[in-house]
């Protein structure tokens, strides 16, 4: 009797945006074959739509997770084998050429167990949110500027007088603060 092996599920960082779910199925059951109950040796794909950063162009990560009743083979065995290092999937030569996806094992804890919304937070966490809102403070206190006294600023500023000297002549004229020589 054949043994069953555990698949790792992979990720696939960016595939092109046209390949969809069935796409992505059928060039892994081309690959692995079927699972021991004749189905497919997908049991599940996730699709996240993405945009390029530089170009804002769409794409997909791709999550592929297998059947739990893959039947051990030397195929299956080096492709377990190198997820865990990552490799290039040439996925349609005859159509596309050399085109590949970049295989990698999915090292991500499963999202969808995550709750999105309102969670409690736990002792641990908030104790270290604590800690790391003292550390702010702490600081931020080491960064602060003196504020001006308030009494001082309060005091008007002392008034000057302004003198101007005109000589006979009517030749030249000199404007200033008294105290300056003019």
């Amino acid at each position: 009797m054949s043994s069953y092996m555990t698949v790792p599920s992979v990720c696939l960082p960016r595939i092109w945006i046209h390949f969809d779910q069935e796409y992505v199925e059928n060039v892994f059951c081309d690959l692995l074959g079927q699972d021991a109950d004749g189905n497919s040796c997908v049991a599940k794909i996730d699709l996240r739509e993405r945009s390029d950063r530089n170009t804002g162009d769409a794409y997909w990560l791709c999550f592929v997770h297998f059947s739990d009743k893959m039947i051990e083979t030397d195929t299956l065995t080096t492709f377990c084998t190198r997820a865990d290092k990552g490799f290039n999937l040439v996925y349609d030569p005859d159509r596309y050429g050399k085109a590949f996806w970049k295989v990698r094992k999915n090292t991500h804890a499963n999202s969808s167990t995550a709750r999105s919304g309102p969670k409690m937070m736990s002792e641990r966490d908030e104790a270290d949110l604590l800690k790391a809102q003292k550390a702010i403070k702490e600081e931020q206190a080491k960064c602060v500027t003196p504020k001006p006294d308030p009494v001082a600023a309060a005091e008007e500023p002392p008034t000057t007088k302004v003198t101007s000297s005109v000589t006979t002549d009517g030749e030249s004229m000199a404007i200033g603060k008294w105290g300056d020589e003019v």
